[in-house]
């Protein structure tokens, strides 16, 4: 069974296109905000975890209805690649 994380955000006006209904492109900057309120939540930070990809399906043209999956992936950037999820990031993470 998947873990749900459910993360409330203010509905801006600029988010808006002319039918009332909240941009396409504005969903990213909301997942965004629910990533790190997912990350600082259970201790980790956005230091070493970069965005590897995004799917979003929009389920709804009404207001604010969507559902999404991202993958993180956490990135050495010293040796400029992705690296093993310290063990201590992990069991934060999954807790």
């Amino acid at each position: 069974m998947a873990v749900v994380f459910v993360h409330r955000e203010i509905v801006r006006f600029r988010d808006l296109d002319s039918m009332g209904h909240v941009n396409n492109a504005v969903f990213l900057t909301y997942l965004e905000e629910a990533r790190i309120a997912f990350l600082f939540g259970r201790g980790a930070t956005t230091d070493s975890l970069i965005v590897a990809r995004v799917e979003i399906d929009y389920r709804s043209p009404v207001r604010l209805v969507a559902e999404a999956r991202s993958v993180q992936v956490f990135y050495d950037y010293e040796r400029r690649e992705a690296a093993e999820l310290p063990a201590d990031w992990r069991q934060a993470l999954t807790a």
